[in-house]
Protein backbone atom coordinates (compact mmCIF):
# COMPACT_ATOMS: atom_id res chain seq x y z
CA UNK A 1 0.00 0.00 0.00
CA UNK A 2 0.85 3.49 -0.90
CA UNK A 3 0.14 6.64 0.54
CA UNK A 4 1.02 10.16 -0.20
CA UNK A 5 1.17 12.41 -3.40
CA UNK A 6 3.24 10.12 -5.84
CA UNK A 7 2.98 9.42 -9.61
CA UNK A 8 -0.37 8.67 -10.61
CA UNK A 9 -0.53 4.78 -11.98
CA UNK A 10 -1.48 5.60 -15.51
CA UNK A 11 0.58 5.34 -18.56
CA UNK A 12 3.88 3.22 -18.31
CA UNK A 13 6.09 6.55 -18.91
CA UNK A 14 4.54 8.37 -15.87
CA UNK A 15 5.51 5.58 -13.91
CA UNK A 16 9.28 6.24 -14.40
CA UNK A 17 11.20 8.77 -11.95
CA UNK A 18 12.06 11.85 -13.50
CA UNK A 19 15.55 10.82 -12.72
CA UNK A 20 15.40 8.09 -15.58
CA UNK A 21 13.27 9.09 -18.03
CA UNK A 22 15.21 8.09 -21.88
CA UNK A 23 14.25 12.08 -22.54
CA UNK A 24 14.49 14.91 -20.48
CA UNK A 25 11.29 15.41 -20.47
CA UNK A 26 7.89 13.17 -20.75
CA UNK A 27 6.44 12.19 -24.10
CA UNK A 28 4.26 14.25 -25.76
CA UNK A 29 1.17 12.80 -25.02
CA UNK A 30 1.81 11.51 -21.63
CA UNK A 31 2.42 15.04 -20.72
CA UNK A 32 -0.49 16.44 -22.79
CA UNK A 33 -3.50 14.37 -22.38
CA UNK A 34 -2.18 11.56 -20.45
CA UNK A 35 -1.23 12.85 -16.95
CA UNK A 36 -0.08 16.48 -17.49
CA UNK A 37 -0.12 17.09 -13.41
CA UNK A 38 2.22 13.90 -12.86
CA UNK A 39 1.58 13.72 -9.15
CA UNK A 40 -1.34 13.20 -7.15
CA UNK A 41 -2.97 12.52 -3.94
CA UNK A 42 -4.64 9.39 -2.55
CA UNK A 43 -3.58 5.89 -2.20
CA UNK A 44 -2.31 3.21 -3.98
CA UNK A 45 -2.44 -0.53 -4.00
CA UNK A 46 -0.52 -2.63 -6.26
CA UNK A 47 1.01 -6.32 -6.03
CA UNK A 48 2.77 -9.21 -8.28
CA UNK A 49 2.36 -12.69 -8.67
CA UNK A 50 5.47 -14.77 -7.61
CA UNK A 51 7.24 -15.06 -10.78
CA UNK A 52 6.64 -11.74 -11.74
CA UNK A 53 4.62 -12.67 -14.91
CA UNK A 54 1.70 -9.98 -13.60
CA UNK A 55 1.81 -6.36 -11.78
CA UNK A 56 -0.87 -4.21 -10.93
CA UNK A 57 -1.06 -1.04 -9.43
CA UNK A 58 -4.90 0.66 -8.76
CA UNK A 59 -5.76 3.47 -6.25
CA UNK A 60 -7.98 6.33 -5.45
CA UNK A 61 -6.99 9.86 -6.02
CA UNK A 62 -8.13 13.42 -5.24
CA UNK A 63 -7.93 14.32 -9.32
CA UNK A 64 -6.88 17.83 -8.60
CA UNK A 65 -3.25 17.42 -9.30
CA UNK A 66 -0.18 18.13 -6.74
CA UNK A 67 -0.16 20.55 -3.74
CA UNK A 68 -3.91 21.25 -4.20
CA UNK A 69 -6.70 19.83 -1.60
CA UNK A 70 -9.79 18.10 -2.89
CA UNK A 71 -11.86 20.88 -4.34
CA UNK A 72 -15.40 19.18 -4.62
CA UNK A 73 -15.21 15.90 -2.30
CA UNK A 74 -15.11 14.09 -5.53
CA UNK A 75 -12.29 11.32 -6.07
CA UNK A 76 -10.26 9.87 -9.51
CA UNK A 77 -9.79 6.22 -9.84
CA UNK A 78 -6.15 5.25 -11.48
CA UNK A 79 -5.08 1.50 -12.16
CA UNK A 80 -2.19 -0.13 -14.59
CA UNK A 81 -1.91 -3.68 -15.30
CA UNK A 82 0.83 -5.27 -16.65
CA UNK A 83 1.55 -8.58 -18.37
CA UNK A 84 5.00 -10.14 -19.03
CA UNK A 85 4.67 -12.87 -21.31
CA UNK A 86 8.25 -14.20 -21.50
CA UNK A 87 9.29 -14.02 -17.30
CA UNK A 88 9.46 -17.75 -17.19
CA UNK A 89 10.98 -18.36 -20.70
CA UNK A 90 13.90 -16.67 -20.77
CA UNK A 91 16.78 -15.60 -18.81
CA UNK A 92 18.04 -12.65 -21.44
CA UNK A 93 16.84 -9.24 -21.46
CA UNK A 94 13.47 -10.49 -23.14
CA UNK A 95 12.56 -11.38 -20.04
CA UNK A 96 11.19 -7.77 -19.17
CA UNK A 97 9.02 -7.77 -22.27
CA UNK A 98 5.55 -6.44 -21.09
CA UNK A 99 2.10 -5.50 -22.38
CA UNK A 100 0.82 -2.69 -20.13
CA UNK A 101 -3.13 -0.93 -20.01
CA UNK A 102 -4.06 1.99 -17.82
CA UNK A 103 -7.54 3.57 -16.57
CA UNK A 104 -7.89 6.94 -15.49
CA UNK A 105 -11.70 8.26 -14.62
CA UNK A 106 -13.32 10.89 -12.27
CA UNK A 107 -15.56 14.00 -12.16
CA UNK A 108 -15.21 17.60 -11.75
CA UNK A 109 -18.25 19.30 -10.07
CA UNK A 110 -18.78 22.89 -11.80
CA UNK A 111 -19.83 24.66 -8.81
CA UNK A 112 -16.93 24.03 -6.82
CA UNK A 113 -13.69 23.51 -9.73
CA UNK A 114 -12.10 26.68 -10.89
CA UNK A 115 -9.05 25.98 -11.72
CA UNK A 116 -7.92 26.05 -15.63
CA UNK A 117 -7.52 23.03 -17.75
CA UNK A 118 -3.75 22.20 -18.68
CA UNK A 119 -1.67 23.86 -21.41
CA UNK A 120 -0.57 21.86 -24.39
CA UNK A 121 2.92 22.56 -24.39
CA UNK A 122 6.29 21.70 -25.81
CA UNK A 123 8.98 20.28 -23.89
CA UNK A 124 10.77 23.55 -23.57
CA UNK A 125 6.98 25.03 -22.57
CA UNK A 126 6.02 26.46 -25.79
CA UNK A 127 2.18 26.77 -25.46
CA UNK A 128 0.77 25.32 -28.87
CA UNK A 129 -3.14 25.20 -26.64
CA UNK A 130 -3.95 27.48 -23.81
CA UNK A 131 -7.41 26.93 -21.54
CA UNK A 132 -7.81 30.48 -21.95
CA UNK A 133 -8.60 33.19 -24.83
CA UNK A 134 -10.65 36.61 -25.33
CA UNK A 135 -13.57 36.27 -26.81
CA UNK A 136 -15.67 38.96 -29.34
CA UNK A 137 -16.20 41.26 -26.34
CA UNK A 138 -12.89 41.69 -25.14
CA UNK A 139 -13.55 39.34 -21.99
CA UNK A 140 -10.71 36.69 -20.61
CA UNK A 141 -12.36 33.30 -20.89
CA UNK A 142 -11.35 30.24 -19.29
CA UNK A 143 -11.75 26.79 -20.55
CA UNK A 144 -11.68 24.62 -16.87
CA UNK A 145 -12.49 20.91 -15.99
CA UNK A 146 -16.07 19.76 -15.88
CA UNK A 147 -18.18 17.13 -15.78
CA UNK A 148 -16.80 13.77 -16.88
CA UNK A 149 -12.98 13.02 -17.10
CA UNK A 150 -11.58 9.74 -18.78
CA UNK A 151 -8.87 8.28 -20.28
CA UNK A 152 -7.35 4.82 -21.45
CA UNK A 153 -4.10 4.17 -22.33
CA UNK A 154 -2.23 0.94 -23.38
CA UNK A 155 2.03 0.23 -23.34
CA UNK A 156 4.54 -2.00 -24.71
CA UNK A 157 7.84 -2.57 -23.78
CA UNK A 158 10.07 -4.83 -25.29
CA UNK A 159 14.09 -5.02 -24.63
CA UNK A 160 16.00 -7.18 -27.39
CA UNK A 161 19.90 -7.32 -27.05
CA UNK A 162 21.17 -3.59 -26.49
CA UNK A 163 17.93 -2.14 -28.11
CA UNK A 164 14.86 -1.11 -26.32
CA UNK A 165 11.79 -0.75 -27.82
CA UNK A 166 9.22 1.38 -26.25
CA UNK A 167 5.21 2.32 -27.57
CA UNK A 168 2.50 4.09 -25.86
CA UNK A 169 -1.31 5.12 -27.44
CA UNK A 170 -3.54 7.17 -24.43
CA UNK A 171 -7.52 8.01 -25.87
CA UNK A 172 -8.79 10.76 -23.33
CA UNK A 173 -12.63 12.47 -23.17
CA UNK A 174 -12.13 15.94 -20.81
CA UNK A 175 -15.46 17.43 -20.43
CA UNK A 176 -15.01 21.18 -20.04
CA UNK A 177 -16.74 24.34 -19.67
CA UNK A 178 -16.36 28.00 -20.46
CA UNK A 179 -16.79 30.94 -18.02
CA UNK A 180 -15.81 34.49 -17.71
CA UNK A 181 -12.38 35.49 -15.64
CA UNK A 182 -13.62 36.15 -12.17
CA UNK A 183 -16.86 34.16 -12.08
CA UNK A 184 -15.37 30.78 -12.56
CA UNK A 185 -18.08 29.36 -10.32
CA UNK A 186 -21.25 28.17 -11.46
CA UNK A 187 -24.36 29.75 -12.24
CA UNK A 188 -21.24 31.80 -14.39
CA UNK A 189 -20.93 28.85 -17.42
CA UNK A 190 -20.81 30.25 -20.75
CA UNK A 191 -20.73 27.27 -22.72
CA UNK A 192 -20.26 23.54 -22.24
CA UNK A 193 -18.14 21.01 -24.28
CA UNK A 194 -15.11 18.80 -24.67
CA UNK A 195 -11.44 18.36 -25.10
CA UNK A 196 -10.85 14.75 -26.77
CA UNK A 197 -8.58 13.02 -28.80
CA UNK A 198 -5.86 10.18 -29.16
CA UNK A 199 -1.98 10.50 -28.90
CA UNK A 200 1.19 8.19 -28.94
CA UNK A 201 4.51 8.07 -29.10
CA UNK A 202 7.21 5.15 -30.47
CA UNK A 203 10.64 4.98 -29.08
CA UNK A 204 13.68 3.44 -29.93
CA UNK A 205 17.13 3.52 -27.68
CA UNK A 206 20.31 1.51 -27.97
CA UNK A 207 23.02 1.04 -25.50
CA UNK A 208 26.35 1.77 -26.87
CA UNK A 209 27.99 1.11 -23.68
CA UNK A 210 26.35 -0.61 -20.43
CA UNK A 211 22.86 -1.95 -20.45
CA UNK A 212 19.28 -1.64 -19.24
CA UNK A 213 20.97 -3.13 -15.87
CA UNK A 214 22.16 0.01 -15.15
CA UNK A 215 18.03 1.49 -14.99
CA UNK A 216 16.52 -1.57 -14.17
CA UNK A 217 13.34 -1.40 -16.60
CA UNK A 218 10.89 0.63 -17.10
CA UNK A 219 7.63 1.15 -14.92
CA UNK A 220 7.90 -1.05 -12.44
CA UNK A 221 7.60 0.25 -8.61
CA UNK A 222 8.72 -2.18 -6.04
CA UNK A 223 10.28 -0.69 -2.86
CA UNK A 224 14.16 -1.07 -3.30
CA UNK A 225 15.49 -3.70 -1.13
CA UNK A 226 19.12 -3.38 0.40
CA UNK A 227 20.73 -6.47 1.29
CA UNK A 228 23.86 -5.42 3.55
CA UNK A 229 25.56 -8.92 3.67
CA UNK A 230 26.17 -8.57 -0.13
CA UNK A 231 29.71 -6.88 -1.22
CA UNK A 232 28.73 -3.04 -2.53
CA UNK A 233 28.47 -3.18 -6.23
CA UNK A 234 30.80 -1.55 -8.96
CA UNK A 235 29.45 1.68 -10.27
CA UNK A 236 28.72 0.98 -13.55
CA UNK A 237 28.82 3.18 -16.87
CA UNK A 238 25.88 3.94 -19.94
CA UNK A 239 26.12 5.63 -22.90
CA UNK A 240 22.58 5.17 -24.69
CA UNK A 241 21.09 6.86 -27.53
CA UNK A 242 17.33 7.20 -28.17
CA UNK A 243 14.96 8.36 -31.17
CA UNK A 244 11.54 9.14 -30.66
CA UNK A 245 8.33 10.28 -33.05
CA UNK A 246 5.15 11.59 -31.01
CA UNK A 247 1.55 12.55 -32.36
CA UNK A 248 -1.57 14.14 -31.10
CA UNK A 249 -4.68 14.46 -32.97
CA UNK A 250 -7.05 16.40 -30.39
CA UNK A 251 -10.36 18.44 -31.18
CA UNK A 252 -11.66 20.97 -29.12
CA UNK A 253 -15.04 21.88 -29.16
CA UNK A 254 -16.00 24.65 -26.96
CA UNK A 255 -20.40 24.07 -26.98
CA UNK A 256 -20.79 20.40 -28.12
CA UNK A 257 -22.74 19.68 -24.64
CA UNK A 258 -24.29 23.05 -23.92
CA UNK A 259 -24.71 26.82 -25.81
CA UNK A 260 -22.97 28.31 -28.71
CA UNK A 261 -19.27 29.66 -29.20
CA UNK A 262 -18.43 32.99 -29.23
CA UNK A 263 -16.59 33.99 -32.26
CA UNK A 264 -13.24 33.46 -31.25
CA UNK A 265 -14.01 29.92 -29.00
CA UNK A 266 -10.81 28.14 -30.10
CA UNK A 267 -12.78 25.32 -31.41
CA UNK A 268 -11.09 23.01 -34.08
CA UNK A 269 -8.53 20.32 -34.08
CA UNK A 270 -5.27 20.00 -32.37
CA UNK A 271 -2.67 18.37 -34.56
CA UNK A 272 0.99 17.90 -33.55
CA UNK A 273 3.87 15.37 -34.60
CA UNK A 274 7.21 15.76 -33.06
CA UNK A 275 10.53 14.19 -33.65
CA UNK A 276 13.38 13.87 -30.68
CA UNK A 277 16.78 12.65 -30.48
CA UNK A 278 19.00 12.14 -27.57
CA UNK A 279 22.20 10.74 -26.21
CA UNK A 280 22.78 10.19 -22.10
CA UNK A 281 25.88 9.14 -20.57
CA UNK A 282 25.10 7.48 -17.49
CA UNK A 283 28.43 8.46 -14.97
CA UNK A 284 26.74 6.03 -12.87
CA UNK A 285 22.94 5.33 -11.94
CA UNK A 286 22.77 8.22 -10.01
CA UNK A 287 24.94 10.54 -12.65
CA UNK A 288 23.78 11.30 -15.62
CA UNK A 289 24.70 14.27 -18.84
CA UNK A 290 21.68 14.45 -21.35
CA UNK A 291 21.43 16.29 -24.46
CA UNK A 292 18.32 16.16 -26.33
CA UNK A 293 16.87 17.60 -30.35
CA UNK A 294 13.46 17.82 -30.72
CA UNK A 295 11.56 19.02 -33.45
CA UNK A 296 7.85 19.91 -33.61
CA UNK A 297 5.27 20.44 -36.74
CA UNK A 298 2.49 22.44 -34.27
CA UNK A 299 -1.40 23.32 -35.30
CA UNK A 300 -2.19 25.82 -37.82
CA UNK A 301 -3.25 28.29 -35.41
CA UNK A 302 -0.39 27.91 -33.10
CA UNK A 303 2.07 31.23 -33.29
CA UNK A 304 4.70 29.12 -34.72
CA UNK A 305 4.10 26.36 -37.70
CA UNK A 306 7.46 24.40 -36.61
CA UNK A 307 9.72 25.07 -33.82
CA UNK A 308 12.75 23.38 -32.94
CA UNK A 309 14.19 23.02 -29.55
CA UNK A 310 17.83 21.67 -28.02
CA UNK A 311 18.40 20.63 -24.10
CA UNK A 312 21.25 19.40 -22.42
CA UNK A 313 21.70 18.74 -18.61
CA UNK A 314 23.73 17.12 -16.18
CA UNK A 315 21.13 15.20 -13.62
CA UNK A 316 22.10 14.00 -9.85
CA UNK A 317 19.49 11.17 -8.46
CA UNK A 318 19.99 10.62 -4.56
Amino acid sequence: VQVGQFYLPFTLENRISDNTTAFLERALVVRTIGVPAQRDIGAMFWGESPDRLFYYTVGVFNGDGPNRPNADSRYDFAGRVVLRPFANTTTGPTRWAQLGASLHGGSRDSARVGYDMPSLTTSQGFAFWRPTYTDSSGRLIHILPSATQAAFGADLYVPVGNFDVTGEVVYADYETREAVDGLQLSPFTERLGALKGWGYYAQVGYWILGSHDILGHPSYGRPIHVDLSQPQLRAQHGLQVVARIDQLGLTYQGSSRSGSDDAKTPSGDVKVTSVALGVNYWATRHLRVSVNYGYYDLPAHSALSQLHEVSARVGVQF
